[in-house]
């Protein structure tokens, strides 16, 4: 087995420096770097901008620097906490691998980077907002983010991340959300038992994960619109089928990941780890088979 991943500081560096001189000779620097267009790749996939790349980080980094000292002393208090603990995170990601198929051959970066989302994975390599207030709070969100989405890189590099360009009717819709809750229930689950550990639960879906009754309670929900999907079948999609999407992602519910990991944690200790394992390499109809056989 091979999944190694390490922590890349050159993008987080460039753009500390841009903050300072906002030169069109570092511009252009920091928009051939891989992390500026794995990221603007993201944010195309998923309809998150229209803009063409240079445009997309112009107005991220004027957005990200426009509070001055405060949002660069974020970034360079969360690139000191990975610099300083790249051995742990190294350790941690061994516990990611314990997630992936035994036979997986990875190695991948950890880019930081500025202004999009918390923590993404594109192209292949792992990413995170260093600027993100959310991990003022508890500078561990770092490292159990960095595992959250380095299983996504193990996760994508079996089943690649779908397009929202693909969708046409509620079947499709219906692979999305099933997709999506393997992956983000595995990614949920991988450093569950860390932060559990470490009293590490910042994060609402920890919190969640914390309280049966409120895991419960979101998981029939999420059976109870998973059902309303499967029922649409070959209906075309609407603008508000979107919607969806918020519920089972969004801030307030956050259904797929708390299913999800509930999915993982019944197929763990029912099936074995081995059996959880190999359902990344099938892909999420095994997934569910796999989840309908523990109940």
């Amino acid at each position: 087995m091979v999944f190694s991943g390490s922590f890349d500081a050159s993008f987080i560096e460039l753009v500390l420096r841009y903050g300072k001189e906002s030169s069109e000779t570092l511009l252009a620097e920091l928009m051939d770097h891989k992390a500026a267009i794995a990221v603007h790749h993201h944010a195309t996939r998923f309809n998150n901008t229209t803009q063409e790349l240079i445009s997309f980080w112009k107005s991220i980094l004027n957005d990200v620097f426009q509070n001055g000292s405060q949002v660069r002393e974020r970034i360079e208090s969360s690139l000191q906490y990975l610099e300083k603990n790249e051995q742990h995170l190294r350790a941690l990601l061994r516990e990611v691998a314990q997630f992936l198929p035994s036979d997986i051959n990875l190695n991948f970066k950890i880019h930081g980077i500025v202004g999009y989302d918390i923590g993404i994975v594109s192209k292949g390599d792992a990413f995170l907002n260093l600027a993100a207030r959310h991990y003022e709070k508890d500078k561990r969100e770092l490292l159990y983010f960095a595992m959250h989405e380095s299983h996504h890189v193990g996760y994508t590099h079996y089943n690649p991340i779908y397009s929202f360009s693909t969708l046409n009717t509620m079947k499709d819709f219906l692979d999305i959300v099933r997709y999506s809750t393997h992956l983000e229930g595995l990614a949920t689950y991988a450093p569950l038992a860390t932060r559990r550990k470490e009293k590490g639960f910042s994060h609402q879906d920890y919190s969640t994960l914390n309280h049966p009754e409120k895991t419960s309670d979101r998981c029939a929900t999420y059976w109870n619109l998973l059902e309303q999907i499967e029922s649409l079948d070959e209906k075309k999609i609407e603008d508000k089928d979107y919607e969806i999407i918020e519920r089972m992602s969004g801030r307030n519910e956050r259904l797929w990941y708390i299913a999800g990991t509930e999915m993982c944690r019944s197929i763990d200790e029912t099936l074995g780890r081995d059996r959880l394992r190999t359902t990344v390499k099938r892909g999420p109809m095994d997934f569910f088979e796999a989840y309908e056989e523990t109940i």
